[in-house]
Parts: structure tokens; sequence; C-alpha cells
């Protein structure tokens, strides 16, 4: 399964929060993130071996605000395998 580029991915950094310190994994889940796979915490937390009571977090690549992973997950649909149907 293709990973997904950066350019698709709805963060520009992911991180864990712990006690009083933030620790940056972007680099390491980017290089894991395929299509159609839930990002969850634990996922996270098997990518990155830091355990599962860090507060997963990241900053949305469109607002710039900082979100918390949700319990389901984020799931990166893969929209380069739709094809468009021309009316003509």
């Amino acid at each position: 399964m293709p990973v997904v580029p950066t350019s698709k991915l709805p963060w520009f950094w992911v991180g864990a929060k712990r006690c009083d310190k933030t620790i940056c994994v972007t680099e390491i889940v980017n290089k894991y993130v395929t299509y159609n796979t839930p990002i969850t915490s634990k996922l996270l937390s098997e990518l990155t071996h830091i355990d599962d009571d860090a507060i997963w977090k990241y900053i949305d690549a469109k607002t710039l605000e900082e979100k918390e992973f949700p319990p389901e997950g984020i799931v990166i649909e893969d929209d380069t395998s739709r094809k468009s149907v021309s009316n003509t």
C-alpha cells in the first residue's frame, strides 16, 4: 500500500505530550501513513515506541490549530484512485 505524500496529509506536525514534555514525531509518522488506514493513538504508540499514556496531538495543515487525534483515528482516503467521468 502506498505511503501518503506529505502534500495530502491533514497535518504538518504530529507530537506526543507526556507530563510537561512534547515530543515531535512527524517524520517517523509520515513515513508509515498509508491510505485508508486509521491513524490511531495505538498505531502512533507502536510506530514511535512512546507509551500509550501520551496525548497525541497534531497541527491541522489548513486551520493551523492544534488538535488531539480522535479516538477513532484519522483516515486519509485515496482520492487518486477515483476516476472522474465527463459528460461529453
